[in-house]
């Protein structure tokens, strides 16, 4: 078993917990305990030692005093020296003090999904060190820590329920990282993200954009979808994916017997909430319905560009339907009224590549222009998701003046990051 230092999270590691620990450190071998017979005259002298030491920091940190690389230095220094004293000679005991073994070769981190072997009962699950040591063990012998959140459970459950095989948990498609479902018969992936565990505490910025280009290097798609969308949307991903697959049994309506209309704020704001994944959006100028027998069933939004020479520049912003029916055409359709009633030279819009390969773009004569960088929200590790755009709305205008940037603004509130796929942005000219 190789263990990769600079991998460890040491932060979640209990020195203490262990027998060999609380040996060496605990009573009179404790050169500071009253129970050792020089400890009060070595208390003394480091009294006295730091009685007249000016503090260093006094409150500054280390980078405002040394700079940034020389900072970095001392805490790295710092911390490579705690892990060669201790983590290394003491990783094997608090295996043995969880009652596991690594059935791994390598130990790729705190936050890598590994495979454990329980010593009580030899049966083998997978888990990340840092749930281990909150409690997350072995599901069998400690079945009330389950080893996957009940959405995750419950997304799996709903695959299985559509009748078609899958693979669980699998680290060899694309090993040494794991993919939560596997549907060979159509090249389909899906990740359920949790908002906590799958936040920039635990996953590196580009965690789910290097797990979707593995996928498709072999050529698989693979779809995430985050803890709270499971949770708040669960009818709207169900029907999403039972579209991707081809199962949906929805009625069809002709694209040709719908009219289409503008709509107001508020009916708009109504239906992105309950049919569009990431809900309603702010400053769309245009909002078109196509409405069939007078009921709302698809909608288009769109977002002029303000800024002067770019008037007739626009971007696509929003599109979605009623998933209770299937209307082929119907995107064509609400595209086509808005090119031939107002002015435009260029249209652009994007496709979250965490959801979408864009294809539907394409078959509306839109050209592939490049992929964005990763995008991001802000979680408070529960249910809640604040997309980034919407948080300058809600700082008020002296903390703006003073300088104060979001992310300083979102971590007064407990807000964190979570990253997610980037774009694909396209573009159609007129």
């Amino acid at each position: 078993m190789k263990i990769d230092l600079d991998k460890l999270n040491l932060k979640t590691f209990n020195i203490m917990k262990t027998k060999k620990m609380r040996e060496r450190f605990s009573g009179s071998n404790n050169p500071m305990s009253k129970d050792n017979p020089d400890s009060e005259s070595r208390r003394k002298s480091v009294s006295e030692k730091l009685k007249d030491r000016p503090s260093k920091l006094k409150g500054r940190t280390y980078e405002e005093i040394h700079g940034e690389e020389k900072a970095k230095e001392i805490n790295d220094n710092k911390s490579q020296l705690f892990k060669e004293r201790f983590i290394i000679n003491e990783f094997q005991n608090l295996l043995d003090y969880f009652k596991i073994d690594l059935v791994d070769e390598k130990f790729e981190g705190s936050h890598f999904k590994h495979t454990w072997k329980c010593k009580e009962c030899s049966h083998e699950f997978f888990q990340i060190w840092n749930a281990i040591q909150q409690g997350f063990r072995c599901p069998t012998c400690h079945p009330r820590f389950m080893g996957d959140s009940q959405s995750e459970r419950e997304l799996r459950e709903f695959v299985k329920s559509l009748g078609i095989d899958i693979i669980e948990n699998d680290r060899k498609i694309i090993s040494p990282k794991e993919l939560d479902i596997i549907i060979p018969s159509h090249n389909l992936a899906i990740e359920h993200n949790g908002t906590f565990f799958h936040s920039e505490i635990y996953k590196p910025k580009y965690y789910h954009l290097n797990k979707t280009k593995a996928c498709e290097k072999i050529g698989i798609r693979l779809l995430h979808y985050f803890e709270d969308e499971w949770i708040q949307k669960k009818d709207l991903i169900k029907n999403m994916l039972t579209y991707t697959l081809n199962l949906s049994n929805s009625p069809r309506i002709n694209a040709r017997d719908c009219i289409i209309k503008t709509i107001d704020q508020n009916v708009s704001d109504e239906f992105l909430d309950t049919y569009h994944i990431q809900g309603k959006t702010i400053g769309d100028r245009i909002k078109l319905g196509a409405f069939h027998n007078n009921k709302l069933v698809s909608l288009m939004t769109f977002r002029s560009n303000n800024k002067i020479g770019l008037e007739s520049e626009w971007m696509l912003n929003r599109f979605c339907s009623d998933y209770n029916f299937i209307i082929p055409g119907v995107a064509s359709k609400l595209l086509s009224h808005f090119k031939n009633n107002y002015s435009w030279d260029k249209i652009i819009t994007y496709a979250e590549r965490r959801l979408s390969d864009g294809d539907l773009y394409k078959k509306l004569g839109f050209s592939f222009i490049k992929y964005t960088d990763v995008n991001f929200w802000y979680t408070n590790g529960g249910l809640i998701r604040e997309d980034r755009r919407f948080v300058i709305h809600k700082m008020k205008k002296e903390e703006i003046k003073n300088g104060i940037t979001q992310d300083q603004f979102m971590a007064a509130k407990g807000y964190f990051k979570i990253y997610g796929c980037g774009n694909l942005r396209f573009e159609l000219l007129k």
